[in-house]
């Protein structure tokens, strides 16, 4: 994403099915979610790609983890983002139960700093402005890989049914 834009909003988001719900053991519904997501944001001539995990520790239906990545300069909120991803979920798991696309925002104590927007160094700048923005890319770039290295943790994964996948992305084209 940073080599097609100059911005890149990483957003995380959990998504949960409500309590009540009774899901079938397959991806389905994600899929759902991704197909709809990525249509909406392609007629709305938005770069939206997303990373999204399957968990499920002892409840009956999954969760998903979901990293997206946002052209920056059409997006600088990450609030924005979910309320993109919230009516299209509630539609697809038939439910008006605010709260379960949550923002993964950064809590007092984290490890890893909140995501920021990633920013490419200015063709224009030179001298110590050029080395802070390199920096600066550089850092928001690795606090969006630490966010994502959360996705990758084998706690909760290996309990999907066989021949379910636990990882399903989007493609991000030149």
């Amino acid at each position: 994403m940073t080599y097609k834009h100059n911005k890149v909003l990483p957003v995380r988001l959990d998504l949960r099915y409500p309590k009540d719900h009774q899901g079938d053991g397959s991806n389905h519904d994600i899929e759902r979610l991704h197909k709809r997501v990525m249509r909406k944001s392609q007629y709305r001539k938005d770069d939206l790609n997303y990373i999204t995990v399957r968990e499920q520790n002892t409840s009956k239906n999954p969760h998903y983890h979901s990293l997206l990545l946002a052209d920056g300069n059409r997006h600088q909120n990450p609030e924005a983002i979910r309320q993109l991803v919230e009516p299209i979920w509630l539609d697809i798991v038939g439910s008006d139960k605010k709260g379960l696309v949550h923002l993964c925002t950064h809590k007092a104590g984290d490890k890893v700093p909140r995501l920021e927007m990633i920013a490419r160094p200015s063709s224009r700048a030179t001298g110590e402005r050029l080395q802070q923005q390199k920096e600066d890319f550089e850092r928001a770039k690795q606090i969006a890989l630490d966010h994502a290295d959360y996705l990758a943790k084998e706690a909760t994964k290996g309990n999907a049914p066989d021949g379910v996948r636990e990882m399903l992305a989007s493609q991000v084209r030149r």
